[in-house]
């Protein structure tokens, strides 16, 4: 390039950079200009400049301050007003025309305290219609209708200024219960601003409660305020008589309605009886009524508070609202619904885990269903419990693919069976859990199979039922498709698995204390369900946990960690502590795997008959270790008919030297140290 080429390239550089610099001082000249001509205009609307009377023409000038008003309110200048907004000692457009509002009522206050004061005084600008009423307290209160304002006559100037503005408010006629009251006079003023709505700040500020903060809104009317005022009684001029009522509305009887006609013709979201026909595929969530709060946020804040939707109908709405101040229509969208794309690498992991899990749980299941020394409560628990890990990890990869995503009916039908099998995992968990505290406890092991299956089935149908009831047109819109985007069907599901979690929790608590006593650790015939119970606990402790992860990744708590990672990790990995804690873990089932079957019988016929004779096979009980005073007595097997006569021993209970029973325990009663002592009969 030659010295000339550069030469006029760093002189188009040069200029570009002037041009671009006179612009920002010319931009910034514009913005102070803009924000001197605002703090000018609330200078000049001071309520202490007024007098305390004056007449209907003074009020109709003070009326006039809108004029400028209206002109700083157009929709050119937002970008001038979401500057000042930015600003710690700046002002929003609303708290601007709140003060101008605030003159405005005070100047027809003082109109009122004339001899003969005018019963309407309205204006129409550019961007807002000023209406005042003038009537005295008693002829406001009776049965009639309510009070409507503004009412537009043919007579008023500015026709097509008025034609702009649309809303109107429907003002209760008992407002005011004080009797005292009834002889002042009250001064309504109404105020329509036709263009506030499109120099709003952006994203519009509101107050978490009914509002929805967190989604994109926007206000679909125009902005409708209200203010009404009672003449005080003055002791002089500018002091008001302190034993006077103040006269302020009743807040109770306050139900402030404003008619609202909607800028937009967008459709919220339709709901329709057949499960997800037709349904609208408007962007929009819901319209709500919302008031203008001055005293939230730095520069005041939308609130749903104390305001409600009286009545949509089409094309507007009616707010009702118990203070005075703005109202405006504001319109919800839909809250996008978009979770964090998964990286690789958890892909990869999980579907490898999952893979393992489900070798583990089918081992488990298999090995449960054909090991007859297995059939026994605690394992044919665990076997159930396995098939419904396996069947939720099986629907947990099925969400994955695109086209069960992408299939609203799909997705809710998975997301449906999801809900059913970690459900009832957990609540296979609970009996689990009860079940080894009542054999650490009571020493009962068995004989309740049928009520713990009936508890885990039920309960989860329950769950089920729950949200196809209340939820149903909420269901099947999670993109990844569990249960539902929103988080109230989840709580639906989440509430009795943290209960089941609970209960379990609390029974695994129970059995670790008791397990380490030393009379139970160092008693054979417990053995087995020492070591399945000790697994159980450990499970259940995993469980939790992983459900734990659950509740933070899938319901909104508005963390900045995601724990979706962690929990995708932990359930991968249930299957495998399944194996570990309720197989390797029990030493019934490492013997079965081990080919010791036999042997191990051996051991608890060695056991219950410790002098190797008078024991019969009949009274062996693979599925439930005996205890040696719970042998079958000799005299129901002997040949002599009669009756053998009663003991005369005092005591009936049982001891390690008695031959006979008092009575033939249940097989499902298990001998535990420090346990509840259960009923004895008399010797026979």
């Amino acid at each position: 390039m030659s010295e000339e080429e550069e030469e006029e390239k760093e002189e188009m550089v040069a200029q570009n950079a002037n041009a671009t610099a006179a612009d920002e001082e010319a931009a910034a000249s514009k913005s102070q200009q803009f924000q001197d001509l605002v703090s000018l205009t609330m200078q000049l609307s001071q309520e202490s400049g007024l007098p305390d009377v004056q007449t209907a023409a003074d009020t109709q000038q003070s009326l006039d301050i809108f004029f400028v008003g209206g002109l700083l309110l157009k929709t050119k200048r937002r970008k001038e007003w979401m500057k000042m907004a930015e600003k710690e000692d700046g002002i929003s457009a609303e708290e601007f025309a709140s003060h101008l509002e605030k003159f405005v009522l005070k100047s027809g206050l003082a109109h009122a305290r004339s001899d003969r004061p005018s019963k309407r005084i309205a204006a129409a600008y550019e961007g807002v219609c000023v209406h005042l009423n003038v009537v005295k307290v008693k002829d406001l209160i009776g049965p009639t209708d309510d009070f409507t304002t503004p009412i537009h006559l043919e007579s008023d100037a500015d026709e097509e200024a008025w034609s702009k503005c649309q809303p109107h408010m429907e003002i209760p006629r008992d407002m005011f219960t004080d009797e005292r009251c009834t002889e002042r006079k009250a001064v309504i003023a109404t105020f329509i601003y036709t263009s506030l709505h499109k120099v709003e700040r952006h994203p519009l500020p509101l107050t978490a409660g009914k509002l929805n903060p967190k989604v994109e809104n926007f206000l679909d009317s125009q902005v409708a305020s209200f203010r009404i005022g009672v003449t005080p009684v003055m002791r002089a001029p500018g002091k008001v008589d302190p034993t006077t009522p103040p006269c302020n509305p009743n807040p109770i009887k306050s139900k402030l309605k404003s008619n609202l006609p909607h800028l937009t013709k967008m459709q919220t979201s339709g709901r329709h009886l057949l499960f997800h026909g037709n349904l609208s595929a408007s962007k929009l969530e819901a319209r709500r009524c919302a008031w203008y709060n001055p005293e939230a946020g730095q520069h005041g804040q939308w609130d749903g508070e104390q305001c409600r939707v009286w009545h949509s109908y089409d094309g507007g709405t009616k707010c009702m609202c118990r203070q005075q101040g703005m109202y405006a229509v504001l319109a919800e969208m839909v809250e996008p619904m978009v979770v964090p794309d998964e990286p690789e690498w958890l892909v990869i992991l999980r579907y490898v885990l999952y893979g393992l899990s489900a070798v583990c749980l089918l081992f488990f299941m298999f090995v449960v269903a054909f090991a007859g020394e297995l059939k026994e409560q605690f394992h044919l628990m665990g076997l159930c419990l396995a098939g419904c890990l396996l069947a939720g990890s099986i629907f947990m990869v099925v969400s994955d693919v695109e086209q069960v995503r992408e299939d609203r009916h799909v997705c809710t039908a998975i997301g449906t069976l999801q809900h059913f099998c970690y459900l009832a995992a957990g609540a296979w968990m609970a009996m689990i859990g009860h079940a080894s505290f009542k054999c650490v406890t009571s020493g009962i092991v068995g004989g309740r199979m049928k009520q713990y299956g009936y508890l885990s089935a039920g309960m989860p149908l329950v769950s089920v039922g729950c949200t196809y009831t209340f939820f149903l047109y909420d269901l099947g819109n999670d993109p990844r498709c569990f249960i539902s985007w929103y988080d109230s069907p989840k709580e639906v599901f989440f509430a009795p698995q943290i209960v089941f979690c609970g209960v379990a929790l609390f029974c695994a608590l129970v059995i670790f204390f008791n397990l380490h006593t030393a009379a139970f650790r160092n008693k054979p015939s417990v053995e087995d369900y020492r070591s399945f119970t000790l697994g159980s606990s450990l499970l259940i402790v995993y469980f939790s946990l992983t459900w734990t992860f659950a509740v933070i990744t899938y319901l909104d708590f508005e963390l900045d960690v995601d724990f979706y990672p962690v929990f995708q990790i932990f359930n991968a990995l249930s299957g495998v502590m399944l194996l570990v804690c309720l197989g390797a873990c029990s030493s019934r089932f490492k013997m079965v795997l081990a080919g010791q079957a036999k042997l191990r019988r051996e051991k608890l016929r060695h056991y219950m008959n410790p002098s190797g004779g008078g024991g019969d096979d009949r009274g062996r009980d693979a599925g439930a270790l005996i205890p040696p005073y719970a042998a079958p007595s000799p005299r129901r097997f002997s040949a002599s008919p009669h009756r053998v006569a009663p003991s005369p021993t005092p005591s009936a209970v049982p001891t390690s030297l008695s031959p006979v029973p008092s009575r033939p325990p249940s097989s499902n009663t298990l001998e535990v140290p420090g346990a509840r002592p259960r009923s004895t009969a008399s010797l026979i």
